[in-house]
């Protein structure tokens, strides 16, 4: 790159460097133009790692989470028999709640022990989704 396009490169940058500090140092407090997502955050157990609930569960891993019909309804896949992920006995679990503070005894829905129609009883499950049509909270 030659001389000059080095130094109109530098006063192009210093132009826009001034410009965006000219606009902060007028009023650095005023943020009123700004917008600011500030959400409510609930922070709630569902199911802690064991010994401390039952079923117990050493691994918990990929949730996903849904109000539906006025039930949150959470999902996620766990193994009662060790805390390392892929070992046999990894299944879905499912809880829900109407308050997202009290939570249902986790159940795998998917196999023939949770009476399933079309049971999934490979002990490898992975991590499950949730789609709500039409936003059915």
């Amino acid at each position: 790159m030659n001389k000059i396009r080095k130094i109109l490169l530098f006063l192009f940058l210093s132009i826009i460097s001034i410009s965006c500090k000219g606009e902060l140092i007028n009023n650095p407090t005023d943020i009123s133009h700004y917008v600011i997502y500030d959400p409510r955050v609930d922070i709630t157990v569902v199911n802690k790692a064991f010994p401390d609930w039952s079923p117990q569960m050493g691994y918990n891993h990929d949730s996903d989470i849904t109000k539906f019909k006025g039930k949150y309804i959470v999902m996620w896949n766990a193994n009662q028999t060790t805390t390392a992920e892929g070992q046999p006995g990894q299944y879905n679990y499912v809880s829900y709640s109407t308050d997202f503070v009290n939570w249902s005894q986790p159940y795998s829905p998917f196999t023939s022990g949770a009476n399933a129609t079309n049971p999934v009883d490979i002990d490898s499950q992975w991590q499950p989704n949730f789609i709500n049509y039409h936003d059915q909270t």
